[in-house]
This record gives C-alpha cells, sequence and structure tokens, in this order.
C-alpha cells in the first residue's frame, strides 16, 4: 500500500513541474494558448494580464475545446486579476489570444477581428507568410520567457502574470504590422467576438515558399457575466431539421409514390 502513495505522490509531483510554466512553441503540440488583456493609453501606466489556458495549440486545433469555457476570472477569488481590475482603466483594456508551433510546420493561431478574416484569407500565399511567421513565433515566445520568469505559475490554477508598461512581460498585440500587405489587428475591446486563425508555414518547399492562411470555423469572446469576465471558444451548431420539417417531407415522398403509382 505504501508504494501506491509513493507511485501517487511522484505522479503529483511530474504534474506540477508541467505546470509550472507556460509551454512555448517548442514543446510537443506546440505552445498553450495564452489569453493576455492590457490597457493601452490609459490615463494610469498601461499594464498587461497574461493566464495560462493550460490547452496546447495542436489541441486546440483538433477541437478538443469546441463549445467549452477556456476561462473564468472572479476579482473576488483571484487576486492577481483583482488587481488589473482595481488599478485599470476599464475602456482601455483590450485582449487577445495566441499560441505558436515552431514543430513540423510551423503555425501561429491567434485572434483577429471579426470582419478582417476574410481580408487575411485572400491573401496571395507568398514569402510574406514565412517572414511574418517566423517573426510572431519569435515574439510569442520572447514573451513567454519573460512571463515565466516573472509571474505566478502554480499547480491549483494555471499560471498568471501581470506585469507594467516597460517590462518585458508586458503585451500590447502582436506586432505584426503587414500579413502580405494586409494588417492583422488582434486586439479586441472586452465583450467582443474574435475570429481565430492559423497561419502555417510550409518549410522544405523551393523559393516562393507557400503558407497557408486558415480561418476557423469557430469564435473566441471574453465578456463580463455576473461578477466575472469568461472567455470561451463556440462554433455555430448545424441546425438539425425540426420534427414538422421531417414530417412534411414524408408527407411529400408518400404523395410522389402514390402519383407515380397511379399514373402506372
Amino acid at each position: 500500500m505504501k508504494l501506491k502513495y509513493l507511485i501517487a505522490a511522484l505522479g503529483l509531483t511530474a504534474c506540477a513541474a508541467s505546470q509550472a510554466t507556460i509551454l512555448n512553441s517548442s514543446n510537443t503540440g506546440g505552445s498553450e494558448l495564452f489569453l493576455s488583456v492590457w490597457e493601452q493609453g490609459a490615463t494610469t501606466p498601461d499594464q498587461s494580464f497574461t493566464i495560462d489556458l493550460g490547452i496546447t495549440e495542436s489541441a486546440f486545433l483538433a477541437g478538443d475545446t469546441v463549445g467549452a469555457t477556456l476561462a473564468t476570472l472572479t476579482g473576488s477569488t483571484d487576486s492577481v486579476w483583482n488587481s488589473m481590475l482595481t488599478t485599470s482603466t476599464p475602456s482601455a483594456l483590450q485582449w487577445a489570444v495566441l499560441a505558436g508551433n515552431t514543430l513540423g510546420q510551423p503555425s501561429v493561431l491567434g485572434t483577429v477581428q471579426v470582419g478582417q478574416e476574410g481580408t487575411l484569407s485572400t491573401a496571395t500565399t507568398t514569402n510574406g507568410f514565412q517572414s511574418n511567421t517566423t517573426v510572431a513565433l519569435t515574439q510569442i515566445d520572447t514573451f513567454l520567457a519573460a512571463v515565466n520568469t516573472t509571474g505566478t505559475h502554480g499547480t491549483a490554477t494555471n499560471g498568471e502574470s501581470l506585469n507594467p508598461v516597460g517590462d518585458n512581460a508586458y503585451f500590447q498585440g502582436l506586432n505584426l504590422s503587414s500579413l502580405n500587405g494586409k494588417s492583422w489587428l488582434n486586439s479586441n475591446a472586452i465583450g467582443a467576438t474574435a475570429e481565430v486563425v492559423d497561419l502555417s508555414k510550409t518549410v522544405g518547399r523551393p523559393t516562393p515558399a507557400t503558407s497557408a492562411l486558415t480561418v476557423l470555423p469557430g469564435t473566441l469572446s471574453f465578456s463580463q457575466q455576473g461578477g466575472s469576465y469568461v472567455l470561451s471558444y463556440n462554433v455555430s451548431a448545424v441546425p438539425e431539421p425540426t420534427g414538422s420539417t421531417m414530417v412534411l417531407a414524408g408527407l411529400g415522398i408518400m404523395g410522389f409514390v402514390a402519383t407515380r403509382r397511379r399514373k402506372q
């Protein structure tokens, strides 16, 4: 029996170690998704809040979180988030979700303002994608390294970090000024819904190398719900036919069969 307890303790220790930091893009499955909320142009010194969502980019793309609540931040029980709320200018807050993967075909997953994803998806797939993907992956890993150094990363909850402007762990949007000539604005106001895109960099191809930008079927939303702020990922369900529709369809088929029999 003691051996069983020892094995269990070792398992918990391993889990604690794995959750100590936000995984970066070089990990199997890519980096873990992270949510950043930041002030931009506030009257008080700008700051940003970052939380590890605990799911890798690969798992997210596989659809493991469809319809799921990815984070619930409550001021009364979350001291780091409460500090952000009480010292921020609400109207200046912006949010974004990002992740990266340097393994296999390198890729960047991120939020895009609704209405902009159509423009991005029609961009010409040339080396512009390649260079921007590389820049984005470098920025993501540099930022995560800074957050992992300064943030609180316990085992009870996913890691959180609160950092002032000027700190390397301060976040203010992904600095992709141009994506093949198309601006990528990944910041969103609190309460807004965002599209999610995956930019994949194809490796081992002749120049100009090709890449693909995929607009995912689901949307991310981050909004205040009662005393909490909730991040969720939703995909519109395909409506199932109603009972009356199916009955009418059945009657139509029966009528068609009866008409054919009379003619024969």
